[in-house]
């Protein structure tokens, strides 16, 4: 082995430490940030059962009392019309 060979093997050592310790600082806030999104994963995912397994011809009642009133225009006012593209509730 050559004497640079050598000094090539160290830079590298020199280099992967660091790379290491900075993925060791950032690993902790990573899994805790991916712990929380896990956490609002499920919730969401518990919410959304909810409202499967509720009356769903109630729910289209409500959808449509809501119209009624109003509610989606005043939405669209005031979050304006691209909030709304595709809703299936604030059709018509």
């Amino acid at each position: 082995m050559r004497p640079s060979d050598l000094s090539d093997v160290t830079k590298d050592a020199s280099t992967l430490e660091t790379i290491i310790q900075q993925a060791e600082d950032v690993l902790p806030l990573l899994r805790e940030e991916h712990a929380q999104v896990i956490r609002d994963l499920e919730q969401e995912q518990s919410i959304a059962a909810e409202i499967e397994n509720c009356d769903q011809e109630y729910l289209s009642e409500l959808k449509v009392t809501l119209a009624e009133q109003g509610y989606c225009r005043a939405f669209t006012a005031e979050w304006g019309t691209t909030a709304n593209s595709g809703n299936q509730y604030c059709a018509g």
